[in-house]
């Protein structure tokens, strides 16, 4: 999986002793994280733009998680923006956002962005995204894994206008390919706004179970199973108004124990 065929900087992806999650589920197809994902990975995190001169640097991992003492020492009083989150899965599909004004924040004033004590960039609700390098089609068999807030109605990931996962308050909109269901309260789905979830999709042909922090929503079904793609983080026709922390795509159906083990947190 990791650099056959693709032509990879094979100076990023270097044992280490180090144990992630996409070591112990391979099959990943994307992966941008805030932590270090897996122990062949030895490139950086992210890039950041500071607003004073637009300056970029790329900001690494300490200890396997992104190296915020570095990153506020580049920004510092100024405000920061994430013009690149870099791909752990060995497959070059880096984030990245070259419009200034569509670009996320990560540090205010001086201040990181954080959820849960760690970095995690800021969407605006009206222009922020980030682009993929290259259009990811997962097939009809997957599961895409999203750890973040929502702070308002938003698409967290998506290709507008087709493929998307769409969030309100107590709804989740799922659409992969030709599968279009949506699971709410009468599903045991909780609030959605304002508390940091994992939110993971599980696709299997015409079926997904969806889960909501490693908690399985039940599973629906519609359409016959056409492929699906994915080529952005934070847009679809609405752009996602929260903050992100984690986005992980597999070609493969996870496990109930696998996703409450390794990706439900």
């Amino acid at each position: 999986m990791l650099g056959l065929g693709l032509g990879l900087n094979k100076s990023k992806f270097v044992g280490s002793g180090f144990t992630g999650v996409l070591d112990v589920l391979p099959a990943a197809q994307f992966g941008v994280s805030y932590r270090r994902l897996t122990g062949n990975y030895s490139g950086n995190c992210s890039q950041v733009i500071r607003s004073s001169d637009l300056t970029s640097q790329d900001i690494g991992f300490v200890a396997n998680v992104e190296d915020t003492a570095s990153l506020l020492s580049f920004v510092g009083a100024n405000d920061g923006f994430r013009s690149e989150w870099y791909d752990q899965s060995g497959n070059i599909r880096d984030a990245s956002q070259a419009t200034e004004a569509s670009r996320p924040r990560i540090v205010s004033s001086g201040t990181l962005d954080t959820l849960g004590g760690v970095p995690a960039p800021v969407f605006d609700g009206s222009d922020d995204f980030l682009a993929l390098a290259s259009s990811l089609n997962i097939g009809s068999v997957s599961t895409v894994a999203f750890v973040g807030q929502v702070d308002a109605t938003s698409a967290v990931w998506g290709v507008n206008p087709n493929n998307y996962i769409y969030v309100q308050a107590n709804t989740v909109r799922v659409k992969l390919g030709d599968f279009d269901n949506t699971w709410n309260n009468q599903n045991d789905v909780p609030h959605m706004f304002g508390i940091e979830r994992s939110i993971i999709a599980v696709r299997n042909g015409a079926s997904v179970t969806l889960y909501v922090d490693g908690v399985s929503k039940g599973t629906k079904t519609s359409g016959a199973g056409a492929s699906a793609s994915f080529n952005n983080i934070g847009a679809h026709s609405a752009r996602l108004n929260g903050q992100v922390k984690e986005v992980i795509v597999w070609t493969e159906e996870l496990t109930p124990t696998q996703i409450t083990t390794y990706v439900g947190f």
